[in-house]
């Protein structure tokens, strides 16, 4: 019961801890205490499998967004890309379509980082900004 905040409290940059239990109401008691530490449970592994590529994949959109607001593409491309990847196999998954955030890669977030690869120069204009600021 008190490894889940213990963890939390030690390493903030945790982003979540992800349980994997056969029977999620006999662990009711200690669980309802954990849950506003980004504690998640699962007893169903498809579900935490989505839920973690889901996570990954928007944790990869936000590091992209990072990189080509500081006009680092490369870095922002290769982000990208890995969330493009992730969101593919969550759809291959199933049980839930990944196609908006597919879209959003290959039509705004890719395109801008290539875009911004090939200059030379920094563009002032606060465009990659407001882009990534969407999410």
């Amino acid at each position: 019961m008190h490894i889940v905040p213990a963890i939390k409290d030690s390493f903030p940059q945790v982003y979540a801890v992800y349980v994997f239990c056969f029977d999620i109401v006999r662990q009711l008691n200690w669980a309802l205490k954990c849950i506003d530490t980004g504690f998640l449970m699962f007893d169903d592994d498809i579900k935490l499998r989505l839920r973690i590529i889901r996570d990954m994949g928007q944790y990869f959109i936000e590091k992209g967004c990072e990189y080509l607001k500081l006009n680092v593409a490369t870095r922002a491309l290769e982000y990208f890309t890995a969330a493009k990847r992730l969101f593919i196999r969550a759809n291959k998954l199933e049980r839930e379509d990944y196609v908006t955030h597919i879209d959003l890669l290959e039509q705004i977030l890719i395109p801008l980082a290539e875009e911004q690869q090939t200059k030379s120069e920094c563009d002032d204009d606060g465009k990659n900004a407001v882009e990534c600021d969407l999410l």
